[in-house]
């Protein structure tokens, strides 16, 4: 493993962000950047190494512009953001802030005087970064009363389809010992009624 020399302990390991510091030439479509399992298999390699401690993360230096690892990584989602998916790289930012063994430093300026959100230039992920960063739990409140109203939905059409089938049928199963629903027998009934 080549090292890059005068650069904060991540960037040898998270080599492929270097990216965004060369300015030589447009960013061309990558071909070889790491998936979620690569990320993760990285993050490991780089805690078993004997410098890392839990704010190995934020350490910058002039070789990254001042910019710590979420600037960079940040940086790196919204420049290939138009060339690849990177649901990955959102899911494995959103792991590593959960994680205890990193201290992010979410709040300290690069050259620019931007905090890591503030460096996002993309428009696909925002709302995403702004929830991660800012550790709002209204977006999994919101998901989970999504969820259980869907989940009901569901349940409520499944219940109509039994409640409304003849007997010894539901949707095109026979059961043998089914009486007929509530509403089928109901709607029966008050036919039979009328009609006599």
């Amino acid at each position: 493993m080549y090292t890059i020399h005068d650069s904060p302990e991540w960037a040898n390991y998270y080599k492929f962000l270097m990216n965004v510091y060369d300015f030589r030439h447009s960013p061309t479509i990558p071909e070889h950047i790491p998936s979620y399992d690569g990320l993760m298999r990285i993050h490991l390699y780089f805690t078993m190494d004997t410098k890392y401690t839990n704010v190995s993360y934020n350490y910058s230096n002039y070789k990254t512009f001042n910019d710590n690892f979420f600037h960079t990584f940040i940086k790196f989602i919204a420049m290939y953001e138009k060339y690849k998916n990177m649901d990955d790289y959102i899911k494995f930012l959103h792991t590593l802030l959960e994680r205890s063994e990193v201290t992010p430093a979410l709040d300290v300026p690069n050259y620019e005087n931007k905090e890591p959100y503030e460096c996002y230039t993309g428009y696909k992920y925002i709302t995403h970064l702004s929830f991660m960063i800012n550790k709002c739990d209204i977006l999994e409140s919101i998901q989970n009363k999504y969820r259980r109203l869907i989940h009901m939905k569901k349940l409520g059409r499944s219940l109509n389809l039994i409640k409304c089938s003849p007997p010894k049928t539901v949707e095109f199963i026979d059961f043998e010992s089914y009486p007929g629903g509530s509403e089928y027998i109901r709607a029966f009934e008050t036919f039979y009624l009328h009609a006599s």
